[in-house]
């Protein structure tokens, strides 16, 4: 195997991420947006090697059910010398860092069911328990953000209609950006467009393990019931018709 605990010799961990702006005496201090409290992680956090630099880290990792990707190796790559694809940062989206859980060996989940499927050693329930251990720590994750944006008024989020960062794919028949999380409106709300930067963490993150989106279409996305807004990974150039409300959707109406 070319693995090892520095990553793939096509795509390795590096030695430092450039955080030295997040840098506070000997630790890096992570801080969301829009709130006063900060947390901070060991200086080696992400660099050097593979393992799992999550793991029990507030303020995603510490609580009773974590998410999966918390106990999951990943370390920061250079995103310019890396034959996989990185996912940019989004707790330090002022920094230029790149992270990978597949250089680690992270398995993606779908390839190993697939590859299974001949021997018989993995059933579709155990993909299933996988699908819905992602899609309720994305739940708590939405509902934990979503009283405390209500007072937010402004933000910088990603706008999909249009998205002027998305590029045309032709595997996905359109312009997207597989390292954003983009939101269409339905109606101006800033805490909801603004709620799209706390879920970006999980969305990113999964997408970053399970994704392969150079080989084959899939999507996260969610609908607010409030306003009819959207939110989902990846972000792509796309304006609702004027008929088009995500919440009549056979997806949103059949789980509300």
């Amino acid at each position: 195997s070319d693995l090892s605990s520095t990553g793939l010799p096509t795509c390795p961990c590096v030695e430092w991420a450039n955080l030295g702006q997040y840098q506070v005496g000997n630790v890096i201090r992570y801080t969301p947006k829009g709130q006063d409290t900060g947390y901070d992680y060991p200086l080696n956090y992400g660099n050097l090697e593979c393992k799992a630099h999550d793991s029990r880290l507030p303020p995603f990792c510490d609580v009773e059910s974590p998410p999966a990707w918390c106990a999951q190796k990943w370390c920061y790559v250079d995103k310019d010398d890396c034959s996989i694809v990185p996912y940019r940062s989004f707790l330090f989206e002022g920094s230029d860092a790149h992270y990978s859980y597949q250089t680690c060996g992270e398995s993606n989940q779908f390839e190993t069911w697939i590859a299974s499927l001949g021997q018989g050693t993995v059933s579709v329930t155990e993909l299933l328990d996988v699908v819905q251990g992602y899609l309720w720590s994305t739940r708590a994750r939405v509902e934990s953000e979503h009283m405390a944006l209500k007072s937010v008024s402004s933000c910088n989020w990603i706008n999909q209609c249009p998205c002027v960062e998305c590029v045309l794919n032709d595997l996905w028949k359109g312009k997207t950006d597989f390292t954003k999380v983009g939101v269409t409106l339905k109606s101006e709300d800033a805490s909801f467009a603004c709620l799209s930067l706390p879920v970006s963490q999980s969305y990113i993150n999964i997408a970053a393990k399970e994704g392969q989106p150079y080989q084959r279409v899939g999507y996260m996305y969610f609908a607010d019931h409030a306003s009819g807004s959207y939110m989902g990974w990846p972000a792509v150039d796309w304006c609702f018709d004027s008929g088009y409300d995500p919440r009549l959707r056979p997806w949103y109406s059949s789980g509300a």
